[in-house]
């Protein structure tokens, strides 16, 4: 289940507590979502692909994602921008992307 924006995901037992790259690149984007009121599609799927990349270079240097991350990521991308009224099913759909993994063509891990 996605955090509700804002809030910090509990630290996973595979890192200490201090260990925030995940946090920093999550409220970037969820600033962005916020930030972008009314939103084009393109705007939206570039606010996505950024995160995503940011959460790709951030697994290539610490390995940093288990499964059960990897689909709480998913989960919280789509959850940002359901929380600011986007239907992320069309938006996939105006935009020929997978409605169950709008971050997919970008993502790595």
């Amino acid at each position: 289940m996605p955090r509700p924006p804002g809030t910090r995901a509990p630290p996973s037992s595979a890192h200490p507590p201090c260990w925030t790259p995940p946090d920093a690149a999550l409220e970037a984007y969820e600033a962005e979502i916020r930030a972008l009121r009314p939103a084009s599609d393109a705007q939206l799927l570039a606010a996505v692909e950024r995160v995503v990349l940011a959460l790709n270079g951030i697994d290539e240097e610490h390995g940093a994602y288990c499964t059960i991350e990897r689909e709480e990521l998913c989960e919280y991308i789509d959850g940002v921008l359901t929380g600011h009224g986007v239907d992320v099913a069309a938006l996939a759909a105006r935009n020929g992307k997978d409605a169950d993994d709008i971050a997919g063509e970008w993502r790595d891990w």
